[in-house]
């Protein structure tokens, strides 16, 4: 009841044998509304969500969106594994005409073809399917290697294997694929004629025409799917590697953390932990290896704690009143050790303490929010955590602004800082702090001294996430890292599959027309022709493919920057040389078959079948 105006609590429970999740809802909606009807000044506006620990942790967050995004990944590679696939069938069964029109002359029925077939297909797909696990289980090993930049990660790590279900989910995708994708070129060949067949068989010139219309559309399909997953691929690599490339806002070199958090009845009153960080501040401060040292309830780019503020003389608006800012409590000397500009006013100071005059410091984007034309300090503001409210503008006690400091983005790579808020550590007392210690030497060096400083004060307070502030930023980028790895590493499969798709074409093509070939080059056409002949044929469908791509990949821009909070994709270079690279993999996977086809010996051609 003494915290009514925080608005945040979340709580984590397990509903009781035989209630379902919508009575669950039901009733907690009911105790909502009382506790709103009880409670309107405070409670008006404010509701409890009920939701699955799942969908807390994935779905309601850009986690979510990833691994969607992800997903449609891994289905475009499928896809253009399943069209390589129907290409191999169509080629491999048009070689087995001869042979089909035999059986069929002798009594073999046309479903007892299929059966055939489609028995054939089945058996290497589950072939395919058991070296794919295989795959998986190496693939598995480098995604858990990638999983370790923090606690809750290594446990998704140590949770992340192939079970019952997964051995069931792939023996099922690789049955529906081929029977998918093995059936239609199946039934292509059981359909014609035998006697036909037994007529074309020897005249390779005439192969069908639709079967190599197929056999295009498919090497077109893969080539605009391959610029579509190169694309999207592209576009989220190169957000990550922007918000990568964006100034953090301080200096992270030679700092070393470390986490407190105070527990057992000595610390029961803000006044003893204050006491206790002071403590600990000087006798670190006291070795010849440190230039300064602070402490902050959270750490850069870890999503800090937030906040409600009103301003004085400033009614907020309704829609306002349910803001909130990043919100930190910092002890003399943050700003300085960990380099983050002051760009007016003062830093906090020990005089700074609980019966002193409140006050608080803000970012730039702060001051630009609510005070673009006009001066911030001296200004004063209220600030909403606990007991207090922000809900009005006349309630103390409030804060006057000494300071507005550079933005620190509160998440790795924000390009956006948002507005925060700075208390003194002396006024705000906390348990649970974060020190950060500014060096003259290697930070892992002093690892073993900090853990020893922080103990002779008190030997009984765990000292937790000991790691430099570099590693602090590289472990909040490590999540999007991994994306953007898998992402580029199956954008760099559907090229490599889609580059063997047109080869495969190609080479077959070239030997159905080996004969044609030979008329040619006995007619007089040279090598250099040959090759030329074949390039423009590639080519073709080369251009046609990525031109499709192209078109459909102008929206994924708009799209990435839509689906993922905080990015804004530029992504011109990228949908523009996406296809370039496409048509140059699409040349070169063409050269060899067009050499092939100009080193035909015409003569060896014409006698061909």
């Amino acid at each position: 009841p003494s915290a009514r105006n925080s608005g945040f609590l979340d709580v984590f429970a397990r509903l009781k044998p035989g209630v379902n999740e919508s009575e669950a809802k039901a009733e907690l909606a009911t105790v909502a509304r009382r506790i709103a009807a009880n409670h309107p000044e405070t409670e008006k506006g404010w509701s409890a969500n009920l939701m699955r620990v799942q969908q807390y942790f994935v779905e309601e967050s850009n986690t979510k969106t990833a691994l969607v995004f992800l997903q449609a990944t891994v289905a475009f590679v499928l896809l253009i594994a399943c069209a390589n696939v129907i290409n191999l069938l169509l080629a491999r069964n048009s070689v087995r005409e001869r042979e089909f029109a035999i059986r069929s002359a002798l009594g073999a029925g046309r479903f007892r073809l299929v059966r055939q077939l489609l028995t054939e297909c089945l058996t290497l797909t589950l072939v395919a399917g058991s070296l794919g696990l295989l795959l998986t289980f190496w693939g598995l090993r480098a995604v858990r290697a990638g999983l370790n930049w923090s606690q809750g990660a290594a446990q998704l790590a140590d949770s992340l294997s192939i079970d019952s279900s997964v051995l069931v989910f792939t023996f099922l995708i690789s049955v529906a694929a081929s029977m998918t994708f093995g059936l239609a070129p199946a039934i292509q060949l059981s359909r014609r004629d035998s006697g036909a067949r037994l007529k074309e068989s020897s005249r390779t010139t005439t192969a069908g025409r639709s079967r190599h219309r197929l056999q295009k559309l498919l090497v077109i399909s893969e080539l605009a799917l391959s610029v579509i997953l190169l694309t999207g691929a592209g576009l989220f690599v190169g957000d990550f590697i922007q918000e990568m490339r964006a100034a953090p806002g301080l200096n992270p070199q030679n700092v070393l953390t470390a986490s407190v958090r105070l527990s057992g009845p000595g610390y029961v009153t803000p006044a003893l932990q204050a006491a206790f960080f002071q403590n600990v501040i000087e006798r670190i401060s006291a070795s010849p290896e440190v230039l300064s040292v602070a402490a902050t309830s959270d750490l850069p780019f870890t999503f800090p704690g937030r906040a409600r503020v009103a301003i004085e003389g400033r009614p907020l608006l309704e829609s306002e009143k349910q803001w909130t800012f990043g919100y930190f409590c910092v002890s003399p000397d943050y700003f300085s050790t960990a380099q983050i500009p002051l760009h007016e006013g003062r830093e906090f100071t020990p005089f700074d303490k609980t019966g002193s005059p409140r006050v608080v410091i803000v970012n730039q984007a702060f001051a630009a929010k609510f005070f673009p034309r006009e001066n911030a300090l001296g200004r004063r503001i209220h600030i909403s955590r606990h007991e207090e409210s922000a809900t009005t503008t006349t309630a103390p006690p409030w804060s006057e602004i000494v300071g507005v400091v550079a933005n620190v983005n509160e998440v790795l790579g924000q390009l956006h800082p948002r507005p925060q808020v700075f208390e003194p550590f002396l006024q705000q007392p906390n348990a649970s702090m974060n020190l950060l210690v500014r060096l003259r030497i290697d930070p892992g060096a002093f690892a073993a001294s900090l853990r020893q400083a922080i103990w002779s004060v008190d030997k009984n307070q765990a000292v937790t996430n000991l790691r430099t502030m570099k590693r602090v930023m590289r472990d909040a980028g490590q999540g999007d890292d991994l994306m953007a790895e898998l992402m580029g590493a199956f954008a760099c499969i559907a090229l490599i599959m889609a580059a063997f798709g047109i080869y495969g074409l190609i080479a077959y093509l070239v030997a159905r027309r080996t004969q044609e070939i030979g008329v040619r080059m006995a007619v007089g056409a040279s090598r250099h022709e040959v090759m030329v002949l074949v390039f423009r044929n590639s080519m073709s469908l080369a251009v046609f493919g990525v031109a499709v791509g192209f078109i459909v990949s102008l929206v994924l821009p708009r799209l990435v920057t839509a689906l993922f909070t905080g990015s804004h994709v530029g992504g011109g270079s990228i949908v523009t040389g996406t296809p370039e690279l496409v048509i140059l993999v699409a040349l070169a996977a063409s050269y060899f078959p067009a050499r092939k086809a100009s080193q035909v010996d015409p003569i060896v051609a014409l006698r061909s079948e």
